[in-house]
């Protein structure tokens, strides 16, 4: 007889060892700009991912509010982070915010895209070090799992030339994920247009709903084998 746990309301399976989720990033992993009290992405995610697969996923979060995509590959090479990595079923990865951030800050300045451009293509070139260092640590993994590398959206989409760097880079995050085991969410799509309902009273980082949007669209882009087990 399979034995279950009713946590929060949520049916899980006890005979069944729970899953490990790590995220890295930014402060967007740290879960910047929610209400006081309220929780970011991350634990939003992590119970969404235990209602639909029935197991308790215990969550780990190595963030830092400002970090720069290189900053984050740093963080993902550390012997901890590269530790809790290696036993993850669930990752998430946020980078290239700030990165854009400082890209915009420059442009507003000297209306020169190379302001932006530049650094875009330096922070893609760190994710792609991010992917081959899970890819390298998840090399000898028996088991299923899954890599989530959300991409940008604009904090200022009345920029129209901001916005196509984006868009750029977006693309650059999408052929990174050419693998089964590794997916692009498309926070750019739902966030376009409803920023002001998802953005914060800062206007870079997401709101309470903001979140909820974030984790929801992890959820809907799916689990791959995991569902299987």
């Amino acid at each position: 007889m399979i034995k279950f746990a009713i946590t929060r309301g949520i049916k899980l399976d006890v005979k069944k060892s729970p899953l490990n989720y790590t995220a890295v990033g930014d402060s967007i992993t740290a879960g910047v700009g929610a209400s006081f009290f309220s929780p970011g992405f991350v634990p939003r995610f992590a119970r969404l991912a235990e209602e639909s697969l029935g197991r308790r996923v215990v969550h780990k979060i190595f963030a830092r509010p400002g970090a720069l995509s290189g900053e984050v590959l740093e963080a993902v090479r550390s012997p901890l982070v590269s530790s809790a990595l290696a036993e993850s079923e669930l990752i998430t990865i946020t980078a290239g915010g700030n990165d854009l951030i400082q890209g915009l800050r420059s442009y507003q300045l000297t209306k020169n895209e190379k302001d932006i451009s530049s650094r875009l293509n330096i922070s893609a070139e760190k994710l792609s070090g991010i992917v081959d260092h899970i890819t390298e640590l998840k090399s000898d993994s028996a088991g299923p799992f899954m890599v989530y590398l959300l991409n940008l959206y604009s904090p200022v989409p009345e920029e129209e030339t901001a916005d196509r760097w984006i868009r750029k880079f977006n693309k650059q995050i999408q052929q990174l994920c050419d693998h089964h085991h590794f997916r692009t969410v498309n926070i750019y799509q739902a966030f376009k247009g409803n920023e002001n309902d998802l953005v914060a009273m800062d206007r870079v980082h997401p709101n309470d709903s903001g979140y909820n949007r974030i984790a929801e669209k992890i959820k809907n882009t799916g689990y791959g084998l995991l569902i299987c087990q």
